[in-house]
């Protein structure tokens, strides 16, 4: 979903807005596999931002892609004009590495998803 959500390009369309409007009340859950993928770009990763890239080889068929905190601010717009609740995932695998049995170890790093919700709080 995360993915559908950073490349719709026009969010202020009307059409957009009242097909979400039409299904009132709507949750709509941005995340899913993807979003252990995503890194948000606060500045604090000291990385650039970069969006996903399809990659069939990589975990869930994408690069790990970055959310920019502009295109956040837009979709929080979006969503509060079209009258949608969100839930929204994290990203628990950041800062875990693969395993040999393919699972993944190590404590997650969770510096970035509270930076995250520190901007978010801010807005």
């Amino acid at each position: 979903m995360i993915v559908l959500f950073t490349s719709l390009q026009d969010l202020s369309s009307k059409i957009l807005q009242n097909a979400v409007k039409a299904f009132s009340p709507l949750r709509l859950r941005l995340g899913g596999s993807l979003q252990d993928l995503v890194v948000y770009g606060t500045g604090d990763t000291g990385a650039p931002c970069s969006p996903f890239t399809k990659n069939t080889s990589a975990m869930f068929g994408f690069t790990q892609g970055c959310l920019p905190m502009h295109r956040w601010d837009e979709l929080n717009a979006f969503f509060q004009k079209s009258g949608a609740q969100i839930v929204f995932g994290l990203n628990a695998l950041n800062g875990r590495v693969p395993m040999p049995d393919g699972s993944m170890g190590g404590p997650w790093d969770y510096t970035n998803a509270a930076s995250f919700i520190h901007y978010t709080v801010s807005k």
